[in-house]
């Protein structure tokens, strides 16, 4: 097998390339801690979810729960396909 070798960063490159890389970083644990705050905030997606009642936000969890299985079993069995 014939390995490609890339071009050798320079040290301005390599230097923009690590400030490009921490700033993915930090955009994606903001993302990250932005969804899990409207998750569990007062007022955010769990507290709209149990909002009317107890059931049925059980029934909505219990709905996200199987189409996600779903989706799982979906990509398992097409990666052995």
């Amino acid at each position: 097998m014939d390995h490609v070798r890339g071009k050798a960063l320079g040290d301005t490159s390599a230097f923009f390339h690590t400030i490009a890389g921490f700033a993915i970083a930090v955009l994606a644990a903001f993302g990250v801690g932005g969804t899990f705050y409207h998750f569990i905030a007062p007022g955010g997606w769990l507290a709209q979810v149990f909002g009317r009642s107890v059931a049925e936000g059980l029934a909505v969890l219990l709905a996200l729960y199987i189409v996600g299985v779903c989706a799982w079993l979906t990509a398992r069995e097409i990666r052995s396909a």
